[in-house]
């Protein structure tokens, strides 16, 4: 079976997610995998009555996207493997770094007065740069 590469990330929402890709480069026609912390649950077997069935085609359809050949047993099973390795490292992610985000082209003026009542006149303008997954 080809190398699967897991790695943890957070989306737009500061939400963590873990991704599962091949080291093989995209336009060889794989595609990435996301298992996201909201459907957690879904890949415990305590949790989900279902939980059989869903694992069933959830690998199936990984192994698919990732391109690694046709889904057997073994690489099911191995596939199956990869996800409940990640899935307490997911779990366990702090939360998402605090970063301040401006509004989008917004012009701040102020005024700040230095010891010695000198006036120094603040300008500075913000802009939010906008990042598009087409994964």
């Amino acid at each position: 079976m080809a190398e699967i590469i897991r790695s943890f990330h957070y989306d737009e929402q500061g939400e963590p997610y873990m991704r599962l890709t091949t080291k093989r480069p995209r336009a060889m026609g794989n595609f990435p995998v996301a298992v996201r912390m909201q459907d957690v649950w879904k890949f415990a077997e305590s949790h989900n009555p279902r939980w059989r069935a869903f694992m069933f085609k959830f690998c199936q359809h990984a192994i698919t996207l990732l391109d690694l050949g046709e889904a057997t047993t073994w690489r099911m099973g191995k596939m199956a493997d990869v996800i409940a390795e990640g899935i307490d490292e997911l779990v366990a992610m702090p939360p998402p770094p605090m970063r301040d985000v401006p509004l989008e082209g917004v012009e701040v003026d102020a005024s700040l007065s230095v010891d010695g009542g000198q006036s120094v006149k603040l300008k500075s303008e913000y802009t939010v740069e906008q990042v598009v997954d087409i994964d």
